[in-house]
């Protein structure tokens, strides 16, 4: 299947969660927030998040400061 991340074209069987392909695609781990479809999907879900061919997903790094 295919979706974007970060307006990157990738991949990935079917099936996977977004925990999964968060770790896989980004090997990013704390300190982001996931949108899919403009969605914000909470950290507690990503594991039971399952994405469909297509999906845009979204990831925001936080930053600390003013």
């Amino acid at each position: 299947m295919t979706i974007t991340l970060n307006d990157k074209k990738l991949e990935l069987k079917d099936g996977i969660t977004c925990e999964e392909a968060i770790l896989q695609a980004a090997k990013l781990q704390e300190g982001f927030v996931v949108a899919i479809n403009n969605t914000v999907i909470p950290r507690k879900n990503w594991a039971s998040t399952i994405l469909k061919d297509g999906d845009k997903i979204v990831l925001v790094k936080l930053a600390c400061g003013g």
